[in-house]
C-alpha cells in the first residue's frame, strides 16, 4: 500500500510572531494532508547515528534511543533509499533539562546520500539524552 498521508500536531505558540499573543485558548493544531503523487515514510535513526555537538569537556552524553523521522518523496524515490544515509545532529548548547533527569535538544535531520526528491517533513525533531560528568 502506498502511504501518502501526512499527520502532525503543531504548537500554535511556536508559530506566532514575536509580540503576538494567542487569545483563542487553543494551544495546538492537528494537520492531516493527503499528498497526491507522493509517499510518506517514517524511519528510526539509530542512537549511534545521532550526534550531540558542543559537549563540554568532562561531560559524556548518551542518546536515549532512536529518533523517529518522517520523509516524503515521489513513489519511486524510496526504491533505493538506504537508512544508513539518515543522520541527526543536536546542539548541547540548546539543551533543556527535564524533571526525569534526562536532557532534550532540538535536532536537525540530514540525508547524506543521493536521495533525489526525498525531503524531511516536520522540522521539529528533538533528541533525548543523558549527561554524566566524567570521573
Amino acid at each position: 500500500a502506498i502511504e501518502n498521508i501526512f499527520e502532525a500536531d503543531y504548537s500554535i505558540l511556536s508559530l506566532l510572531p514575536s509580540g503576538i499573543s494567542n487569545e483563542s485558548g487553543v494551544s495546538k493544531i492537528s494537520v492531516k494532508a493527503i499528498l497526491p503523487g507522493l509517499t510518506v515514510k517514517t524511519y528510526d535513526i539509530p542512537a549511534d547515528k545521532i550526534k550531540i555537538q558542543n559537549v563540554p569537556a568532562g561531560i559524556s552524553v548518551t542518546v536515549a534511543g532512536p529518533l523517529k523521522v518522517t520523509l516524503v518523496g515521489p513513489y519511486g524515490a524510496f526504491e533505493n533509499f538506504d537508512i544508513k544515509n539518515l543522520s541527526a545532529t543536536a546542539d548541547y548548547n540548546k539543551t533543556v533539562s527535564r524533571e526525569d533527569g534526562k536532557s532534550v535538544s532540538a535536532a536537525s535531520v540530514t540525508l547524506g546520500g543521493d536521495e533525489t526528491g526525498i525531503y524531511v517533513l516536520n522540522k521539529d525533531y528533538e533528541v533525548v539524552f543523558t549527561e554524566i560528568a566524567d570521573q
